[in-house]
């Protein structure tokens, strides 16, 4: 795992929220992505399924353009835990 493993508290820490297991950071908040490049709904399920509380995609060019209709289609088929 890539990471700080000097951190006095967590220890070895993923720095790539595609990766790191949320849970395993044992922080008292809930952790939300943001600001990531949306390639369909991929990023969406590895967040969500680390255990982020939810994650939004963005861009500021068209190249990396986000897909709305791949976002709602991603929310209802997990709507229970939305």
């Amino acid at each position: 795992m890539k990471g700080s493993p000097s951190h006095p508290d967590l220890g070895k820490v993923n720095m790539n929220p595609k990766e790191q297991k949320f849970k395993d950071l044992e922080i008292d908040k809930q952790i939300i992505v943001g600001e990531f490049k949306q390639s369909g709904t991929d990023e969406f399920n590895k967040f969500f399924n680390n255990g982020s509380a939810g994650s939004w995609a963005w861009s500021i060019t068209a190249d990396y353009a986000v897909s709305f209709s791949d976002m709602h289609a991603w929310a209802q088929h997990h709507n229970d835990a939305i």
